[in-house]
């Protein structure tokens, strides 16, 4: 969300989409804007800190962007089935 405020739409307003979907064994986060997107060396550099922490904590994530139609951010995470 932060990168969305500080990256995505500049000095312009803009909105942002928080999705989140449920199964039995994951849960699946998607972060949707619709701003500037990110250039593709972004995509294929250095990630920032937020990424990192995604790169992290997530069982995997991916990025979808274009310039102009803005990023999509979805992150899957394992859900413990025990608990």
């Amino acid at each position: 969300m932060s990168n969305v405020v500080v990256h995505a739409y500049g000095e312009e307003p803009g909105t942002v989409d928080v999705v989140v979907e449920r199964s039995e064994t994951e849960l699946v986060v998607s972060v949707v804007d619709g701003g500037r997107g990110m250039r593709e060396f972004e995509l294929l550099g250095d990630l920032g800190y937020g990424l990192k922490i995604i790169a992290k904590l997530s069982k995997r994530y991916v990025i979808s962007s274009a310039p102009t139609s803005g990023t999509r951010v979805r992150m899957i995470f394992s859900l413990d089935a025990s608990r």
